[in-house]
């Protein structure tokens, strides 16, 4: 079942309940600190042992502990050049996804600069959208690893983690 609900709640009890009566075998949390916790909490509270996962929302709780022994999906790791650009210039770590819509947007105007090589005007947006699609292993804060498939949905590589012993540990390959 799909749960829509607002972030800002502080109550999911009528959420949880219908989660309860759905019985499923594991719950998927899009959700953001402090929503998830309180999520988390209820369903605990409520009896709700289901499995859960997320995509990686669960690295940003100061509270793992929440999440002992449940994998979740993640970004790789960005590239030590990245993160070191990042430290130098920000003093603090790239934020998560930061790395993703860097190469997002190198990757747009990788697309852009090449349909417009073969004229003098401004690209159009069919244009783009063909080199867009050409480029395929592109190389950046996240490898090479990175390209739009045929339906222009951005692919890339992913972790799966596992929260153990209160800190996230990549699972092996």
């Amino acid at each position: 079942s799909d749960q829509p609900h607002d972030q800002e709640e502080k109550n999911y009890q009528t959420m949880i309940a219908k989660v309860k009566q759905a019985g499923p075998d594991i719950i998927v949390l899009f959700d953001q600190v402090p929503a998830i916790e309180i999520i988390v909490k209820q369903l605990r509270e409520a009896g709700v042992q289901t499995p859960l996962t997320g995509i990686n929302s669960l690295e940003q709780t100061p509270h793992l502990d929440l999440f002992e022994g449940q994998w979740y999906i993640t970004p790789l790791e960005p590239s030590s050049d990245f993160s070191g650009s990042y430290q130098a210039r920000y003093n603090a770590a790239p934020p998560v996804c930061s790395p993703n819509a860097y190469d997002i947007v190198n990757l747009l105007v990788t697309a852009v600069e090449r349909a417009g090589k073969s004229s003098s005007e401004k690209p159009s947006i069919k244009a783009v959208t063909r080199e867009l699609m050409k480029i395929k292993n592109f190389r950046g804060a996240l490898g090479n690893n990175m390209y739009f498939d045929k339906e222009g949905i951005v692919q890339s590589d992913a972790i799966v983690k596992v929260i153990k012993d209160g800190k996230p540990v990549k699972v092996s390959d």
